[in-house]
């Protein structure tokens, strides 16, 4: 039972690099893009029988602007153009009227690892 996703890991990338460009076109100091994409099966056995199988599938992005030390954050299952857009200026927005945090931003490159133990998980 092969499922197909509806984005490839290229269109992904893609996607994120514009909403990038477009939020920082639109005003954002630094902007995250998180995209996921999911799928799955369910099998429910009652008394050694099959009693239900479902597939399911599920797409998200969540995308976090900044504006100075302010930031806003918005989600959404609806990749399509218009949203898209409609998330940028929602997110700008909702971080004109937060509270400044100075710890609020992206990790500069020197903050972040680059040792991955091998936890040995699998």
């Amino acid at each position: 039972m092969d499922h197909q996703f509806a984005y490839t890991e290229e269109q992904l990338a893609e996607l994120a690099h514009d909403l990038i460009a477009q939020a920082q076109a639109a005003g954002a100091s630094d902007v995250k893009v998180s995209l996921s994409e999911m799928a799955g099966l369910s099998v429910e056995v009652i008394d050694g029988r099959v009693n239900t199988r479902s597939q399911h599938a599920k797409s998200g992005l969540s995308l976090t602007v900044f504006r100075g030390d302010r930031q806003g954050t918005t989600h959404s299952t609806d990749f399509s153009a218009g949203n898209l857009r409609r998330m940028v200026s929602k997110a700008l927005d909702i971080a004109r009227y937060t509270n400044e945090d100075p710890h609020a931003g992206l990790v500069d490159g020197d903050g972040l690892s680059c040792f991955y133990a091998d936890l040995k998980l699998d």
